[in-house]
């Protein structure tokens, strides 16, 4: 999600910047500085936006992964092979456990 509002602020002071220069063209300068400042704020924090959503998409799938899910049950989600024969074998030594 943070990626795409990065995305839209970043483009956002892109066109900032072609109007504030269009502006600028045409009926000469306002305030001088300020919106090459604005713009370039804008654009740095659209880009930091971005940054974060990578990161938090790179973080849910690192969460994601870390559960350590069994494969029987990621078969069973993801329809891989017939569920019956995973289920009578279960995998990671559960039924040594419980036998002991």
């Amino acid at each position: 999600m943070w990626t795409y509002i990065g995305a839209a602020v970043a483009l956002g002071s892109f066109i900032y910047a072609a109007w504030t220069i269009a502006k600028t063209l045409i009926w000469g300068i306002v305030t001088p500085g300020y919106a090459t400042l604005l713009s370039m704020m804008l654009f740095l924090g659209g880009v930091q936006l971005i940054g974060i959503g990578i990161l938090g998409e790179y973080v849910g799938r690192i969460v994601a992964e870390s559960k350590r899910r069994p494969l029987f049950l990621v078969a069973a989600l993801h329809w891989i092979g017939d569920i019956h024969d995973r289920a009578a074998v279960p995998l990671g030594g559960a039924s040594l456990r419980r036998r002991m």
